[in-house]
Formats: C-alpha cells, structure tokens, sequence
C-alpha cells in the first residue's frame, strides 16, 4: 500500500489524536460545517478507493475501514448541510 495511504490511515484511525479535527487534519476549532465538509470529502476519496478494480485487496479493505470510521465522525456532527 502506498506509504500516503498508510499515513492518511494512521490519522484517520486517531493515531494522532481521537478527535475528528485531528483525524481530518483539520486546524483546531473547526466548525460543525468544517468537520462534515471535510470528512464526506474523505469517503469519497476512501470509498472510491474501495470500489476501484485496480486497488489492491489490502487497500480495499483499508479503505472500507477508513469509510465505516469516517462514517462514525460523521455520526457525531449531526446532519449534513444541504447544497
């Protein structure tokens, strides 16, 4: 797996701290709307990840761990915005 991945994963798992600024490397402070832009950004990336045939299976696995976590952040901020 491409060591980005791995460092974006380690982050994303709370391996630099367990709140969802942290985990979305995001500045500290960030608004509701921060964290939920910020993390639908991200399972898009990761589920894209996933769903790509040519992903590796330990990238496709990763990935669906990094989306069912970043599921959870998105769990806690409340509803998305409407556009």
């Amino acid at each position: 797996m491409p060591e980005r991945h791995v460092a974006e994963l380690d982050r994303l798992l709370g391996g630099s701290g367990h709140d969802p600024a942290n985990r979305l490397a995001l500045p500290e402070h960030p608004t509701t709307q921060d964290v939920t832009t910020a993390a639908l950004d991200s399972v898009a990336h990761w589920q894209r990840l996933a769903e790509h045939p040519l992903s590796s299976c330990n990238l496709q696995v990763a990935a669906r761990g990094a989306t069912r976590t970043l599921e959870g952040i998105l769990a806690t901020t409340g509803p998305a915005p409407i556009n």
